[in-house]
């Protein structure tokens, strides 16, 4: 709520703001937790993960939906 905090939002008007952009903007039609991202990173910084060279992309589904360049 920090930023909602910072930016003189009541927590009722930062909840539908986060809501309406993630249901538009996010495939999986929500902002992921901390806890979500936190278990992406142990699982690349464990030492059991056979992975090398690899891109985890960790963003709910937002590259899917994100404005593309227009290519001439």
């Amino acid at each position: 709520m920090e930023f909602g905090v910072k930016m003189g939002m009541t927590q009722e008007q930062y909840d539908t703001m986060k809501k309406s952009s993630a249901e538009t903007i996010v495939l999986m039609t929500r902002y992921a937790e901390p806890e979500e991202m936190a278990k992406t990173i142990l699982f690349m910084a464990t030492d059991t993960t056979y992975m090398t060279g690899a891109k985890i992309v960790a963003d709910g589904g937002y590259v899917l939906f994100a404005p593309r360049p227009k290519l001439e």
